[in-house]
């Protein structure tokens, strides 16, 4: 008989349009696989609810026992909020769905809450997250070396700001909410504007300058970090202890990503009520790009391996 598990009161949540609810279910999958220690509720925010996510969310709450609520936010609402920011800037592949993290403590009723990002495998208890004690700081999360040096230029940031990568955070709400977050958040965008090349990334990271934890690596290891320097030999999935995050362009449900994170993911996919549709050519512009460069780096490494 399986041990009860310890009661958490800050939930976990998830933000995301229709086209990443499978991989949603999927990190979930993973959390519940990897927390059966704590008790939490978990919050799914969406402008999508009802059709096969009520169905999988359904699903992963009979398996697991586990306690799931869909929370609806209207797409014209959506839109309006991501509008009134104005013309934030930030990469093409982000899409308004992004945004609802900004939103999120206006949204929820709790002093706090741990966000994950949709494209994530947790293999590792998230107890020690639920639990971090946050005092008066707005945000923990771990830095995001590859973006870090442009983000403290942009940004203006001083030596010892440290910038955080948003994919996986531990966010004092009720610090926002007194912090007037909508306000402010516009006040940012107006300050910044043309400088906010992470979007909603670069302003997570302005609300909480000067008031921030740094979290441990393992609790967002970044994919982009081993794409960029093409050694994957740091990274063992059976003996890797944390969360993953497949934060770049490739994603492991495209054919040509690459190995070792593309069969970790799957390991989770494969027992999950829902997931992505694998994707088997690039479907647009962007994505015949990023597999063309992607193919080039393989090139140029091969070429470099068989030169020593």
């Amino acid at each position: 008989m399986a041990a009860p598990r310890r009661k958490c009161a800050r939930p976990v949540v998830l933000a995301c349009d229709a086209t990443y609810q499978p991989a949603a279910i999927v990190c979930l999958t993973s959390l519940y696989l990897n927390s059966p220690d704590v008790e939490f509720t978990t919050f799914v925010v969406t402008d999508a609810p009802g059709g096969p996510l009520g169905q999988a969310t359904g699903k992963l709450s009979a398996i697991y026992s586990r306690d799931i609520k869909i929370a609806a936010i209207g797409a014209n609402a959506l839109e309006q909020f991501a509008t009134s920011l104005g013309p934030v800037g930030g990469p093409s592949y982000i899409s308004r769905a992004a945004f609802l993290r900004l939103a999120l403590p206006e949204l929820l009723p709790d002093d706090s809450f741990l966000y994950l990002d949709c494209d994530m495998v947790v293999q590792e208890s998230v107890a020690a997250l639920l639990d971090l004690d946050l005092g008066d700081r707005l945000v923990a999360g771990a830095t995001d070396g590859l973006a870090a040096a442009s983000g403290h230029k942009h940004l203006r940031f001083a030596a010892d700001e440290p910038y955080l990568n948003t994919g996986v955070l531990v966010v004092n709400a009720r610090g926002w909410r007194q912090e007037g977050s909508f306000k402010r958040i516009m006040e940012i965008c107006r300050a910044h504007r043309g400088r906010l090349g992470a979007a909603d990334q670069d302003i997570v990271n302005l609300f909480c300058q000067g008031r921030k934890i740094l979290l441990e690596r393992r609790w967002n290891t970044l994919q982009h970090d081993y794409l960029f320097s093409g050694d994957w030999s740091g990274f063992d999935p059976e003996t890797f202890r944390g969360i993953f995050h497949f934060c770049s362009e490739i994603k492991p449900w495209m054919v040509w990503s690459p190995e070792p994170p593309s069969s970790f993911y799957r390991r989770y996919a494969e027992v999950a009520p829902w997931r992505m549709p694998e994707v088997a050519e690039p479907r647009n512009e962007r994505e015949r790009k990023v597999l063309d460069m992607s193919r080039q780096r393989d090139a140029i490494r091969a070429a470099a391996q068989r030169s020593i």
